[in-house]
């Protein structure tokens, strides 16, 4: 990216999705406590619904993980054009998730219960949201069939 307006939009976006890394490994270790609020800073609908739905599900089945992910993500691309269709700054990050070390564990006995998955392809979409909001968000993250 040779373009300075990029690559800050690169930049902001990245550290959005660092942050999220974070928060999603930090929420499934302890499903218990609220989620929402740091939720609502790094994402928006559908997204944050979609992952608060998931931390929930954890929390009533007495489920949390251990350990960490290993994430390697990367800038695939920038659209900054926005337009007049309504559509939004864009930033799309693909990520290498590597949860070998993640697993998922009754919190009661402590048995391992997740099954074993190699290192996989994510892809996050990252919008800027202008005023009032006026921030890089998260609204999607597609988890891909493709290793890495």
């Amino acid at each position: 990216m040779e373009d300075p307006e990029s690559e800050a939009a690169a930049e902001e976006a990245m550290a959005v999705y660092g942050d999220l890394t974070e928060l999603i490994q930090d929420a499934r270790r302890d499903p218990t406590k609220s989620w929402l609020p740091a939720y609502t800073q790094l994402t928006a609908d559908p997204y944050r619904s979609a992952e608060l739905l998931e931390i929930s599900a954890l929390r009533d089945r007495g489920i949390k993980h251990t350990g960490s992910v290993i994430n390697s993500p990367e800038v695939a691309g920038v659209d900054l054009a926005g337009g007049t269709d309504g559509t939004l700054q864009t930033v799309t990050i693909e990520d290498c998730v590597d949860a070998r070390d993640f697993p998922a564990a009754v919190q009661a006995s402590g048995e391992v219960i997740s099954a074993e998955r190699p290192p996989h392809f994510a892809v996050a979409t990252v919008v800027f949201y202008p005023a009032p909001t006026d921030r890089w968000l998260v609204t999607a993250v597609e988890v891909q069939d493709q290793t890495c």
